[in-house]
């Protein structure tokens, strides 16, 4: 890499970087966070991973295509999604399940959040989507959004 190459390298500010995570949305890699792509603003306080798809076995041993981050919240977006939940639903269990990657897909675990009855009923939801929407509408529009999908599962509360 020539000289002048290196120096530019160099002088980037990595808190200035940010990737597209879906239509309207950027990605920013040193804080985790997205923002809005008009005005750079941040999302809400949730953090995300943005991992990346691989298929072993077809010939790749390295990353194919990033992944979108949403889908990827981190443990403390998790917990604190979880948290969130217990206190807007008292009546309903819940826990977060984050299973073990396998298959050499994402290196990366998804968490979901998994709601229960406490006798016949179970539904999962993505920790990183209930997060986005809670940081991107507000907790009067997820409450009634999240609210709407249980009941529509045949929860009641």
């Amino acid at each position: 890499m020539p000289e002048e190459q290196e120096e530019a390298a160099a002088a980037i500010d990595p808190s200035k970087i940010y990737v597209r995570a879906m239509k309207g949305f950027l990605y920013q890699p040193s804080t985790k966070r997205l923002s809005y792509t008009a005005t750079r603003e941040e999302v809400g306080d949730s953090t995300y991973e943005r991992p990346y798809s691989v298929a072993f076995g077809f010939g790749f041993e390295q990353p194919v295509y990033a992944l979108c981050p949403v889908d990827y919240a981190t443990p403390e977006t998790a917990d604190a999604v979880l948290t969130q939940a217990r206190t807007w639903w008292p009546t309903l269990l819940f826990d977060i399940f984050a299973p073990t990657p396998t298959g050499g897909f994402t290196t990366v675990p998804q968490y979901w959040l998994v709601t229960s009855n406490g006798q016949d009923l179970y539904e999962i939801f993505s920790a990183g989507w209930f997060a986005f929407d809670l940081d991107k509408d507000g907790e009067a529009a997820a409450y009634e959004q999240r609210s709407a999908e249980l009941r529509q599962a045949g929860f009641s509360f």
